[in-house]
């Protein structure tokens, strides 16, 4: 996945935003066909080769994509839609493993790539890019579909539109490839470019090491661990059916209040769940205490808060980064982010060995929610309702988010 991340990056940024979408469905449709037809272990991993490699590949681009072709008051709950979906996805594929085969699951999944084929096939592309590739007449024929249902648009140019008139569009030329390299090297050199990338990089350190996702794809093995007498297939259950009800929540969050403030309440809230969850697990392995729901419910409260954590970094990534290198920044986080899904994974049992068990596991994924919160809080920029040519100059003059230098250049809408 940290591959195929590098990968969208480049083509993301010289294909199209679009055009890799589109692409992202051949693989799909290629890696759950191997799963579907599956007669040995191989082929297994070969198809989930195949289907990871199709995921990396669509996420970001998808991003980037509703980042730039929506307006800045509504570009926040379009981006956690896809977080809605995903959670969907997640728990309507526990639902169908309890009464259908896996071979049956990995054929519907087939019919699924061909639908996202279908939809990504009758829309245009993002005006944005158009325009960097000095496309103007089908930039144009682009805002006007995306803007043709908005009233207070009707008479607007596409260069009237706010998203983009204040914004540097660097239309590329046919450079060699080594003078491309170099150009891209120096924008990642700005303050614009490498700013953002550490923050972000940051961010997503303290997202997979917060333990969400170790916690739900080893989601039985860590309720046996803890001792409670619900079954652990129903409790997986019950945390996915939290994340849909909370990335639907979500998208109304997201128009309503800052980037900032959901992200600090969602680590703070983590924090708490994940302690007092370390506490009773000790005293149920020690016979301290028969409350053994308390974790139960702790978790599922933790996978609440962690909707904040999850999505709303992403929709950031996809804002924060200046035009020339936003699709390619932002697949090189989505990297990041893999790279860093694979060492907390793999970390679970030297900590449990290193920390006495599951307690000392989630008092450290505790720790590390909580420098979550002083991070965002010192470093995190504000980007909900701003467009992304001011968050772009945010950086220009801007480091901590507290810094009196520069704070007017966040102004709100």
């Amino acid at each position: 996945m940290p591959f195929a991340g590098v990968i969208a990056g480049v083509l993301t940024d010289n294909l199209g935003r679009l055009r890799v979408l589109q692409m992202s469905t051949l693989p799909q449709f290629i890696g759950w066909v191997i799963i579907a037809t599956a007669s040995n272990t191989w082929m297994l991993f070969a198809g989930r080769l195949v289907t990871g490699f199709a995921g990396a590949l669509v996420i970001v681009p998808s991003m980037v994509y509703v980042s730039e072709i929506s307006s800045p008051k509504i570009r926040g709950a379009l981006q956690s839609i896809s977080s809605t979906f995903y959670n969907a996805g997640l728990l309507t594929t526990y639902l169908k493993g309890w009464f259908l085969s896996w071979r049956v699951i990995a054929w519907l999944a087939v019919a699924y790539s061909v639908i996202s084929l279908l939809c990504v096939l009758f829309i245009p592309e993002s005006s944005v890019w158009l325009l960097k590739k000095g496309k103007s007449g089908d930039a144009q024929k682009s805002f006007e579909w995306f803007t043709k249902y908005r009233q207070k648009y009707e008479s607007e140019t596409l260069n009237e539109s706010p998203q983009l008139q204040n914004m540097e569009i660097i239309k590329e030329e046919p450079f060699s490839l080594k003078t491309r390299i170099r150009w891209t090297l120096k924008q990642f050199a700005l303050p614009t470019g490498y700013k953002p990338f550490l923050i972000m990089a940051a961010l997503m350190v303290i997202q997979e090491f917060s333990g969400a996702h170790v916690i739900m794809m080893n989601a039985v093995i860590f309720f046996e661990g803890i001792g409670t007498n619900f079954d652990p297939y129903l409790a997986s259950v019950y945390m996915a059916t939290m994340r849909v009800g909370m990335a639907v929540t979500q998208i109304w969050l997201m128009r309503r209040f800052n980037r900032r403030a959901l992200l600090m309440v969602s680590c703070v809230g983590m924090t708490i769940c994940m302690i007092i969850s370390a506490v009773y697990t000790k005293w149920i392995q020690d016979g301290s205490t028969t409350r053994n729901w308390v974790p139960l419910c702790m978790l599922i409260l933790y996978f609440m808060f962690f909707t904040g954590l999850i999505s709303i970094p992403l929709v950031v990534t996809t804002e924060v980064f200046p035009l020339p290198i936003r699709g390619l920044a932002s697949n090189l986080i989505s990297a990041i982010l893999y790279i860093m899904l694979f060492g907390a994974l793999q970390s679970f049992y030297p900590l449990y060995n290193a920390l006495g068990g599951l307690s000392g596991v989630q008092y450290f994924y505790g720790l590390v929610s909580a420098v979550g919160f002083i991070f965002v809080f010192l470093f995190l920029p504000e980007t909900h309702n701003k467009d992304l040519w001011v968050i772009e100059r945010y950086f220009l003059h801007n480091t901590m988010y507290f810094s009196m230098k520069g704070k007017h250049l966040i102004p709100c809408h």
